[in-house]
């Protein structure tokens, strides 16, 4: 089982959330996020400015949560559990 485990602040609260992985779809833990989740997923921001990660996977949610899922100056710790997915490169070409 792969899954992300966040902590940080969100609206000015401190929580715990978890992301998994479910038949092709990310899941956090509180369904009433789910919406903003979805939201950042299709908004991201690319890794090290120029890879775009596919919106389905945890190295996408990996990106949103520890760029812009919890309020801007907040601490994020993410512990992964299993692996992300690997950032495609080439020999002398990191994207």
């Amino acid at each position: 089982m792969n899954k992300l485990i966040a902590s940080g602040v969100l609206n000015s609260y401190e929580i715990e959330i978890e992301v998994e992985l479910i038949k092709g779809k990310l899941i956090i833990n509180e369904p009433i996020l789910q919406p903003d989740l979805d939201y950042h997923l299709k908004n991201a921001e690319p890794i090290g400015g120029t890879y775009y990660p596919p919106e389905n996977t945890l190295l996408a949610a990996y990106n949103v949560l520890n760029s812009n899922f919890f309020d801007v100056g907040s601490n994020v710790n993410i512990k992964v559990i299993g692996e992300l997915e690997k950032i495609p490169s080439k020999e002398n070409i990191i994207y």
